[in-house]
């Protein structure tokens, strides 16, 4: 199973378990909705890029959301590339660009298959804000310690709200 397969996987055992719940007793009868998941879909125009490229990346959102770009490099780590030190607003309408102010994305080191996962949530994360001597910072050193970071962070935020993956 790929890293990403394990990250989606984990992360909708997580649904699964937060959806569970709605189905308790509640007074008068009254049961609330599932809110649906939100939509979240990155891409590139290119599929491969050597090193130096420069790299855009496309965010789409079925509604409003705050979304969180993370990059899971060749060698296992995984960096939070949007937000970043440069692009703190994170709450997206519909659609987005990176990168969106006066940086770039360069395909650099380690080479290798790299993968992108967006998250999007109606809440935003409770995640410190990335500083300018890190602009990307490492948010996981492997796949499971970001799943495990990621559930612990959807624990910490109301279960109603709406969120996915993409």
């Amino acid at each position: 199973m790929s890293r990403r397969a394990a990250l989606l996987a984990a992360l909708g055992a997580v649904l699964a378990v937060g959806s569970a719940t709605l189905g308790q007793a509640f007074p008068l009868g009254l049961l609330p909705t599932a809110n649906e998941p939100v939509g979240a879909y990155v891409w590139t125009m290119e599929s491969s890029f050597t090193i130096g490229d420069p790299i855009v990346v496309h965010l789409r959102v079925s509604r409003p959301a705050f979304v969180y770009l993370f990059d899971l490099q060749p060698d296992g780590v995984v960096r939070l590339l949007f937000p970043n030190a440069f692009s703190q607003g994170n709450y997206v309408v519909s659609t987005h660009r990176l990168p969106d102010g006066a940086y770039d994305l360069i395909a650099a080191h380690p080479t290798g298959i790299e993968e992108l996962l967006v998250f999007a949530s109606t809440l935003p994360l409770p995640l410190l804000p990335a500083a300018p001597a890190d602009p990307f910072p490492v948010f996981a050193e492997d796949p499971e310690e970001a799943i495990d970071t990621l559930v612990s962070l959807l624990a910490a935020i109301d279960p109603t709200h709406s969120w996915g993956v993409g």
